[in-house]
């Protein structure tokens, strides 16, 4: 028997980490546990607090911040402070669950430079061409082309990146059955 471990889901934007959290059924097994991160951001008119984000106001983030609470900690677009808990990723492992959590590259590189929860983890980068992940968030959200410029800046260092730090990556440009498969796949293997 394998000890469980932290699975982080990662891509650039538009590569359908979210879609591929609800469609693989991973958690809706008694051993998977999503952990949602933390935000100062305000919440959205269609978000529930707790269920992606735990939305919280910078005092507290404060406050968590003295308390070193944190896993890894980035503030995102210049605008909001977002962080993963370091307690509500590591507690499932310990009643022997398996935590799956969304992630950016950024934070990757905050935790393997922390050394907090080293070997607990895989990493599965969900990888899709710059073009297609354009056309994406274009048409998810009007964004002006210098922030699209930046996007696919960053876009490519995180494809850079995966390349070299992530244990697995998926060609996300396969049909959705396809790529959710690929990652059940890989989870299922950790039991």
């Amino acid at each position: 028997v394998t000890m469980p471990k932290i699975i982080f889901l990662m891509g650039v934007a538009g590569s359908g980490k979210t879609t591929v959290l609800h469609e693989s059924w991973l958690l809706k097994l008694p051993n998977f546990v999503y952990v949602p991160s933390y935000t100062t951001r305000p919440m959205r008119e269609w978000e529930i607090n707790g269920e992606k984000y735990h939305h919280i106001d910078p005092i507290e983030f404060q406050n968590k911040i003295i308390n070193d609470d944190f896993l890894e900690c980035a503030v995102v677009h210049q605008l909001a402070m977002y962080w993963t808990d370091y307690k509500s990723i590591t507690e499932p492992l310990l009643v022997w669950k398996n935590s799956i959590k969304e992630l950016e590259i950024f934070w990757l590189i905050a935790i393997e430079e922390s050394e907090k929860i080293d070997g607990q983890y895989i990493t599965i980068f969900l990888d899709i061409p710059l073009g297609l992940m354009a056309e994406r968030i274009q048409q998810r959200q009007t964004i002006s082309d210098d922030e699209l410029h930046k996007r696919i800046a960053s876009a490519t260092f995180e494809k850079e990146q995966a390349q070299i730090r992530c244990h697995h990556v998926i060609d996300a440009t396969q049909s959705i059955e396809k790529v959710c498969e690929e990652v059940r796949k890989i989870c299922l293997a950790l039991e």
